[in-house]
């Protein structure tokens, strides 16, 4: 890249630097004060010419560079303060700062782009002048036997009614013996973990249950090496997660026909039989069927014409295994899904 006009190290760590594989970190000027123009031009070049590790645009996040006395490098004497100049150790991202003024706004923009990791200020006016911050007068230490989990978060869904895949990268020189996904819809609820099966030599996958539209799925992943190491991602987990939503209307088959629905099927929990109440705007053919968590069919429930309004169907839930399954309502409009426990 060219180099920065008033950073006199020249290194890219004093205005950039990597939070996760798809996400940068970006110091940034007022419009057009010392170094921003370059950093903007630099900036745009990354985004343009490279993807990410997954071949995803890179997420950007902003991050101020703070003044000295009001003034910035393009002034003579003036220090080059950054504070992207970070580093992480583990769970930890250790952050140069320099005045509370400035520094709580930095702190604040680290701590909700880092869920669940610990951001801690470093004051380092008395090393800045010598051009550089933590990151450049650290030396990172690797981990001497690493077990490594490269996932790919997801991303919002309209998807209510099939089971939502999760791929990982997992690796250990030892080899792996078993990975998870553990995953939660609310704050309150202790996660759950599902096994993730290995589908090659360093790829595995999990499904997460389907959940119905409006639902915001809360996960993270660990894995266990031979040797008997362990590992999560995200590192700080479970203080730390991934989330995505499941996008649309509850309820709702499709946009503009709210009175088309899957209502609640009762009893629920189910352990006999089960009635699962249906209401169309308009007569039918329909389809209800019942799936496992892993979005494998288990029974046709109805097939066939339904009239408008509502109706009724019912299905003996004694003979299946308990757990948690998914009712999905089909219709020619769209479909509804619905979450059925049997103990």
């Amino acid at each position: 890249m060219p180099v920065l006009p008033y950073d006199g190290i020249h290194h890219i760590d004093m205005h950039m630097k990597l939070l996760d594989e798809e996400t940068l970190l970006v110091g940034e000027y007022p419009a057009g004060v010392a170094d921003g123009p370059q950093i903007e031009a630099n900036l745009q070049y990354v985004l343009d010419q490279y993807p990410s590790a997954f071949g995803t645009p890179y997420e950007v996040v902003r991050i101020p560079m703070p003044p000295y006395n009001g003034q910035y490098p393009d002034v003579l004497g003036v220090p080059y303060r950054t504070y992207t100049n970070a580093v992480f150790v583990n769970k930890l991202l250790l952050v140069p700062i320099y005045e509370p003024a400035y520094d709580t706004t930095a702190l604040r923009i680290l701590r909700e782009a880092l869920p669940g990791y610990r951001v801690q200020g470093i004051n380092c006016n008395q090393i800045i002048p010598a051009g550089g911050a933590i990151h450049c007068v650290t030396r990172a230490v690797g981990v001497r036997d690493p077990l490594l989990i490269s996932h790919q978060p997801l991303r919002d869904t309209e998807e209510a009614g099939l089971p939502y895949r999760v791929e990982a990268r997992i690796e250990h020189r030892s080899g792996i013996t078993a990975a998870q996904v553990y995953y939660r819809t609310d704050t309150t609820l202790a996660f759950q973990a599902v096994n993730m099966t290995q589908i090659d030599s360093i790829s595995w996958e999990g499904f997460l249950p389907a959940q119905p539209p409006g639902t915001t799925l809360q996960y993270y992943l660990a894995a266990q090496a031979a040797s008997g190491k362990s590992q999560v991602r995200p590192l700080p987990a479970p203080a730390g997660y991934w989330h995505f939503e499941i996008l649309g209307t509850p309820t709702s088959v499709a946009a503009g026909i709210e009175a088309t629905r899957l209502d609640p099927a009762f009893p629920n929990p189910a352990q006999a039989l089960t009635c699962v109440p249906v209401h169309l705007a308009e007569a039918g053919p329909i389809r209800l069927r019942l799936f496992d968590a892993l979005g494998r069919p288990v029974r046709t429930l109805f097939t066939g014409p339904a009239p408008a309004g509502p109706s009724r169907h019912f299905f003996d839930a004694g003979p299946l295994p308990a757990g948690t399954y998914l009712l999905r309502l089909e219709t020619e409009a769209g479909q509804a899904v619905q979450r059925l426990l049997v103990r």
